[in-house]
């Protein structure tokens, strides 16, 4: 959170883009011993019980640490403004009037293409008592965030849901980005604009 708020301050005051990286279960060449790929390497090499974390419907995605590196080098010269990502967590950020009040706030200063992800919580380390995001509390943040006026608004951690981080156009609704996790299955934008109305899609293109 603490990098999000000095990347919005920054951004908000000076124009300065602004882009946080969080890994997770990356392995390769000089991993650390206790990361999760070597874990359970570990445990299914000396025949131990490899532990599974929310009965089974947890999902992690293993990196390659020089894919981390494309990433980071990506990242740095292909500056993308600032987006949201608010991860709600059931009891602590899942009220629907609160979530409203902050997509109003979103759409009133900072602009209605501002994109904003709803991000599933998966109950591990010291929120482990907690249950996952229910996905229907995900799909009505969504409905709130679009009625608030937000033009770009994705769900995400929330493997094949449809729609889930598609982007459509504001001005015919037709979908223009299609995406699975972290790949691009449909792209219909000409030069920033959209394929089928020729509407202008906020965004960097270039």
């Amino acid at each position: 959170r603490a990098a999000e708020m000095l990347g919005f301050t920054y951004h908000h005051l000076y124009g300065l883009n602004f882009t946080a990286t969080r890994f997770f279960t990356v392995y390769g060449p000089r991993g650390r011993v206790d990361m999760m790929a070597y874990k359970v390497a570990d445990n299914i090499f000396f025949g131990k019980k490899v532990p599974i974390y929310c009965n089974g419907q947890m999902h992690r995605d293993w990196t390659y640490v020089s894919d981390i590196v494309s990433g980071i080098v990506a990242a740095a010269d292909r500056p993308l403004g600032f987006e949201i990502i608010n991860l709600v967590v059931p009891t602590y950020t899942d009220d629907l009037s609160m979530i409203r009040r902050m997509c109003g706030w979103i759409a009133k200063e900072l602009g209605s293409d501002r994109p904003l992800h709803f991000s599933r919580f998966h109950p591990e380390h010291k929120l482990a008592q907690l249950p996952p995001t229910p996905v229907e509390t995900l799909v009505k943040a969504r409905e709130i965030a679009r009625s608030e006026g937000l033009r770009y608004v994705y769900i995400g951690n929330v493997p094949g849901l449809e729609n889930a981080e598609t982007t459509f156009c504001p001005a015919c609704r037709k979908p223009i980005i299609e995406r699975d996790i972290f790949s691009v299955t449909s792209f219909n934008l000409d030069a920033g604009k959209c394929r089928f109305c020729g509407a202008k899609i906020a965004g960097v293109w270039s």
